[in-house]
């Protein structure tokens, strides 16, 4: 979902299930690797979280994939 499971929607959905894996709002292939700051700037208490990544390019969604790797719990494509 493009624009509704933000940060702060985050936060408090994690307040409320604790436990639950919580997922990042649709992110385009092109956001990811040119604003990777924005992308990797997560609050400490929202892990576990999942990257819902968009695309059509096989090699951008790759790379995407190899540069989020290590931050997010799982990667949703």
């Amino acid at each position: 979902m493009i624009d509704w499971s933000y940060s702060h929607f985050r936060v408090l959905m994690r307040l409320m299930a604790p436990n639950a894996l919580l997922y990042t709002e649709m992110v385009t292939t092109g956001a990811i690797l040119n604003h990777f700051h924005q992308i990797s700037h997560i609050h400490c208490s929202e892990p576990p979280l999942a990257l819902q990544i968009g695309g059509a390019d096989k090699k951008d969604l790759v790379r995407c994939v190899h540069q989020v790797a290590d931050i997010f719990a799982e990667i949703n494509l």
